[in-house]
Protein backbone atom coordinates (compact mmCIF):
# COMPACT_ATOMS: atom_id res chain seq x y z
CA UNK A 1 0.00 0.00 0.00
CA UNK A 2 2.84 2.32 0.67
CA UNK A 3 4.29 1.67 -3.14
CA UNK A 4 0.92 2.74 -4.39
CA UNK A 5 0.67 6.12 -1.74
CA UNK A 6 4.01 7.43 -2.96
CA UNK A 7 3.08 6.41 -6.60
CA UNK A 8 -0.11 8.44 -6.49
CA UNK A 9 1.43 11.43 -4.69
CA UNK A 10 5.01 11.46 -6.96
CA UNK A 11 2.39 11.03 -10.10
CA UNK A 12 0.53 14.17 -8.64
CA UNK A 13 3.23 16.03 -8.35
CA UNK A 14 4.39 15.26 -11.72
CA UNK A 15 1.15 16.10 -13.03
CA UNK A 16 1.43 19.53 -11.14
CA UNK A 17 4.54 20.29 -11.75
CA UNK A 18 4.98 19.18 -15.49
CA UNK A 19 2.74 21.90 -16.71
CA UNK A 20 4.60 23.84 -14.45
CA UNK A 21 8.26 23.51 -16.18
CA UNK A 22 6.80 23.36 -19.43
CA UNK A 23 5.11 27.22 -18.97
CA UNK A 24 8.32 28.70 -17.32
CA UNK A 25 10.73 27.16 -20.38
CA UNK A 26 8.43 27.76 -22.90
CA UNK A 27 7.96 31.19 -21.80
CA UNK A 28 11.99 31.68 -21.60
CA UNK A 29 11.83 30.77 -25.18
CA UNK A 30 9.42 33.46 -25.89
CA UNK A 31 11.51 35.82 -23.84
CA UNK A 32 14.58 34.74 -25.83
CA UNK A 33 12.63 34.91 -29.17
CA UNK A 34 11.66 38.71 -28.20
CA UNK A 35 15.13 39.24 -27.03
CA UNK A 36 16.68 38.12 -30.82
CA UNK A 37 13.82 40.06 -32.69
CA UNK A 38 15.39 43.29 -30.82
CA UNK A 39 18.79 42.44 -31.66
CA UNK A 40 20.22 40.46 -28.62
CA UNK A 41 21.52 37.36 -27.76
CA UNK A 42 18.64 34.78 -28.06
CA UNK A 43 20.54 31.82 -25.69
CA UNK A 44 21.68 34.51 -23.07
CA UNK A 45 17.95 35.80 -22.76
CA UNK A 46 16.73 32.21 -22.35
CA UNK A 47 18.81 31.15 -19.76
CA UNK A 48 18.27 34.31 -18.03
CA UNK A 49 14.81 33.73 -18.04
CA UNK A 50 14.89 30.05 -16.84
CA UNK A 51 16.93 31.55 -13.80
CA UNK A 52 15.69 34.44 -12.62
CA UNK A 53 12.01 34.34 -14.22
CA UNK A 54 10.51 34.52 -17.37
CA UNK A 55 8.23 37.44 -16.95
CA UNK A 56 10.83 39.71 -14.75
CA UNK A 57 13.44 38.63 -17.98
CA UNK A 58 10.62 39.74 -20.74
CA UNK A 59 10.23 43.10 -18.74
CA UNK A 60 13.39 43.74 -18.98
CA UNK A 61 14.26 42.31 -22.20
CA UNK A 62 10.74 44.65 -23.23
CA UNK A 63 12.03 47.50 -21.63
CA UNK A 64 15.09 47.47 -22.97
CA UNK A 65 16.61 49.47 -26.21
CA UNK A 66 15.96 48.01 -29.28
CA UNK A 67 19.69 47.16 -30.70
CA UNK A 68 18.87 46.57 -34.39
CA UNK A 69 16.55 50.09 -34.37
CA UNK A 70 20.03 52.02 -33.52
CA UNK A 71 21.90 50.09 -35.35
CA UNK A 72 19.82 51.16 -38.22
CA UNK A 73 19.74 54.85 -36.53
CA UNK A 74 23.46 54.57 -37.10
CA UNK A 75 24.04 53.48 -40.21
CA UNK A 76 21.54 56.26 -41.58
CA UNK A 77 23.32 58.84 -39.84
CA UNK A 78 26.65 57.70 -41.16
CA UNK A 79 25.33 57.79 -44.99
CA UNK A 80 23.80 61.09 -44.49
CA UNK A 81 24.82 64.49 -43.73
CA UNK A 82 23.08 67.43 -42.20
CA UNK A 83 21.93 70.61 -44.48
CA UNK A 84 23.52 73.51 -42.99
CA UNK A 85 20.39 76.15 -43.82
CA UNK A 86 17.30 73.64 -42.86
CA UNK A 87 19.21 70.92 -40.40
CA UNK A 88 17.24 68.25 -42.28
CA UNK A 89 19.70 65.06 -42.92
CA UNK A 90 20.10 64.17 -46.79
CA UNK A 91 22.37 61.68 -48.31
CA UNK A 92 25.81 62.40 -48.08
CA UNK A 93 26.42 62.41 -52.04
CA UNK A 94 24.04 64.93 -52.49
CA UNK A 95 24.77 68.29 -53.99
CA UNK A 96 21.50 69.76 -53.57
CA UNK A 97 19.16 69.38 -50.67
CA UNK A 98 15.61 68.21 -51.33
CA UNK A 99 14.37 70.05 -48.71
CA UNK A 100 15.33 73.29 -49.29
CA UNK A 101 17.56 73.81 -52.44
CA UNK A 102 20.76 74.50 -50.92
CA UNK A 103 23.47 73.57 -52.79
CA UNK A 104 26.73 71.95 -51.17
CA UNK A 105 29.40 73.04 -52.67
CA UNK A 106 33.07 70.99 -53.55
CA UNK A 107 36.37 70.50 -51.87
CA UNK A 108 37.49 72.75 -55.02
CA UNK A 109 34.95 75.15 -54.42
CA UNK A 110 35.32 75.63 -50.49
CA UNK A 111 37.90 78.40 -50.69
CA UNK A 112 35.55 80.68 -52.53
CA UNK A 113 32.29 80.08 -50.88
CA UNK A 114 33.43 80.49 -47.09
CA UNK A 115 32.07 82.92 -44.92
CA UNK A 116 32.68 86.66 -46.27
CA UNK A 117 36.66 87.98 -45.07
CA UNK A 118 37.11 91.24 -43.25
CA UNK A 119 38.35 94.12 -45.07
CA UNK A 120 41.01 94.70 -42.09
CA UNK A 121 42.84 90.74 -42.77
CA UNK A 122 41.54 87.42 -43.41
CA UNK A 123 42.21 85.59 -40.65
CA UNK A 124 41.50 81.63 -42.64
CA UNK A 125 45.00 82.98 -44.99
CA UNK A 126 46.92 83.55 -41.54
CA UNK A 127 45.33 80.82 -39.34
CA UNK A 128 46.79 78.34 -42.52
CA UNK A 129 50.25 80.32 -42.41
CA UNK A 130 50.37 79.21 -38.44
CA UNK A 131 48.82 79.64 -35.22
CA UNK A 132 51.39 82.09 -34.07
CA UNK A 133 51.11 84.24 -37.00
CA UNK A 134 47.71 84.80 -36.72
CA UNK A 135 48.00 85.72 -32.84
CA UNK A 136 50.72 88.31 -33.54
CA UNK A 137 49.28 89.75 -36.34
CA UNK A 138 45.50 89.91 -34.64
CA UNK A 139 47.53 91.65 -31.41
CA UNK A 140 48.46 94.71 -33.43
CA UNK A 141 45.01 94.99 -33.90
CA UNK A 142 42.35 97.55 -31.71
CA UNK A 143 39.39 96.20 -30.40
CA UNK A 144 37.15 98.03 -32.37
CA UNK A 145 39.30 95.97 -35.54
CA UNK A 146 38.47 92.68 -33.86
CA UNK A 147 34.91 93.56 -33.23
CA UNK A 148 34.62 93.88 -36.69
CA UNK A 149 36.40 91.04 -37.97
CA UNK A 150 34.17 88.81 -35.69
CA UNK A 151 31.18 90.45 -37.49
CA UNK A 152 32.58 90.42 -41.10
CA UNK A 153 33.12 87.16 -40.71
CA UNK A 154 30.09 85.46 -39.14
CA UNK A 155 32.12 84.01 -36.41
CA UNK A 156 29.43 85.47 -33.79
CA UNK A 157 25.54 85.33 -34.81
CA UNK A 158 24.89 85.89 -31.91
CA UNK A 159 26.51 88.78 -30.74
CA UNK A 160 28.01 88.21 -27.11
CA UNK A 161 31.94 87.89 -28.43
CA UNK A 162 31.93 91.94 -28.26
CA UNK A 163 31.25 92.26 -24.51
CA UNK A 164 34.23 89.40 -24.19
CA UNK A 165 37.92 90.90 -23.15
CA UNK A 166 40.24 91.38 -25.89
CA UNK A 167 42.75 88.30 -25.17
CA UNK A 168 39.39 86.48 -24.94
CA UNK A 169 38.53 87.70 -28.60
CA UNK A 170 42.02 87.18 -30.23
CA UNK A 171 41.55 83.22 -28.90
CA UNK A 172 38.52 83.04 -30.20
CA UNK A 173 39.25 84.06 -33.62
CA UNK A 174 42.34 82.13 -33.78
CA UNK A 175 40.20 78.90 -32.67
CA UNK A 176 37.52 79.54 -34.89
CA UNK A 177 39.95 80.00 -37.91
CA UNK A 178 42.09 77.31 -36.98
CA UNK A 179 39.25 74.76 -36.95
CA UNK A 180 37.73 75.92 -40.36
CA UNK A 181 40.60 76.12 -42.10
CA UNK A 182 41.35 72.23 -40.51
CA UNK A 183 37.65 71.65 -41.77
CA UNK A 184 38.13 72.82 -45.03
CA UNK A 185 41.31 70.92 -45.96
CA UNK A 186 39.70 67.65 -44.60
CA UNK A 187 36.81 67.71 -47.52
Amino acid sequence: MVDTVGGIIISLLFLFWLPFFLFWFGFAFVVGQIAAKRGRDFASWFVLALLISPLLAGLIVVSSSDLKVEKARQQELAETKSCPRCAERVKSAANVCRFCGHEFVGQREMQSARRPISNILDPYELAASGETALRERLSQLSREQLNTIVADCEMDPNGWVPNWKTDDVIRFIVNFATQETGRQQST
